[in-house]
């Protein structure tokens, strides 16, 4: 990574950068799945395991942005850029072995090669930040995200990872985006004893990237299922008491968030409209500290926190 920053007295300043990485997986799965060892072992090679899997994966990545920063006047800053990202996969899977008396069941070829995968993005971002007064600005911003898509290095070399079409392309899964607005405050209050930071914000995720397992097929499933759009409030706050060495920290957020469009599951039903999964509506962390000399050189210090989801 590389990056080049002006830090000027002029009102506008800019930052430059690139980003290269190259990438190595390996990934070797020894799994018991039917556990036909606890049966009888395999009579060839006397393994007690069902089948092993080398799946491995070449990323090559390149991603270059730009920002501007635009001291508009003593209390308006505007700051818009963009990143360019580009990336490439490419892997194979290799079978070696599969137990003997479980390969009618699993039936994938020894070697499945020439999997690859190539995306690129430009994605934007402009936020503008307004100090009321040297202890309270407001913000506003626009941002655009990327995740690149893949191969799926967790599928099971069942039957149906031997299709009769030799067509591997249901390995792949597609990129996801998102967009999205956020409106927030960072203050400084009570002579700079108390700080306060605020956020409400509205994001949508397209091609959401999901993993199922298909329990008829014995398949995990990596894929584009839907839209997501996640919505709530957030804040922290850390405030130093007028008891000495007392502090009092937190930040909580509600969220919301919902399937926006069809996303058909494993066993068939349509989750649109439905809760996100793995997501809080409510979140978040209360705390104090409370730090005091003994003398000499000995201090004490106590601490406790309790969390909420």
């Amino acid at each position: 990574e590389l990056r080049l920053a002006s830090h000027t007295e002029n009102a506008v300043n800019f930052q430059l950068g690139i980003y290269v990485q190259e990438v190595e997986q390996e990934f070797d799965a020894y799994q018991y799945a039917a556990n036909i060892g606890l049966v009888a072992p395999d009579p060839i090679t006397g393994n007690g395991y069902d089948y092993n899997k080398h799946h491995f994966l070449d990323t090559d990545v390149f991603s270059g942005f730009a920002a501007v920063y635009w001291d508009i006047n003593e209390r308006t800053e505007l700051t818009f850029g963009a990143r360019y990202t580009d990336e490439e996969k490419s892997g194979r899977i290799e079978i070696p072995y599969v137990h003997l008396f479980l390969q009618g069941a699993f039936s994938a070829p020894p070697l499945i090669n020439g999997l690859e995968f190539d995306d690129d993005n430009i994605s934007p971002e402009i936020a503008i930040n307004y100090y009321i007064n040297d202890d309270i600005s407001v913000f506003g911003a626009y941002k655009e995200g990327f995740k690149s898509g893949g191969i799926d290095n967790s599928a099971l070399p069942t039957a149906s990872l031997a299709p009769t079409d030799g067509n591997f392309d249901f390995l792949q899964y597609d990129s996801e985006e998102s967009e999205g607005f956020e409106v927030g405050m960072k203050g400084n209050f009570l002579d700079g004893t108390l700080r306060v930071n605020a956020t409400a914000f509205s994001y949508e995720y397209s091609d959401l990237q999901v993993q199922l397992f298909n329990s008829v097929a014995i398949q995990f499933s990596t894929f584009n299922a839907s839209a997501l759009e996640t919505e709530g409030v957030e804040f922290d706050f850390l405030c130093e008491t007028s008891v000495p060495g007392l502090s009092l920290r937190g930040a909580w957020a509600l969220t919301d968030t919902s399937y926006s469009e069809d996303f058909i599951n494993a066993t068939g039903e349509n989750l649109k409209g439905e809760d996100g999964a793995g997501s809080a509506d409510l979140s978040g962390f209360m705390g104090a500290s409370l730090d005091r000399s003994l003398g000499g050189a000995w201090r004490v210090n106590l601490s406790a926190d309790f969390r909420y989801t």
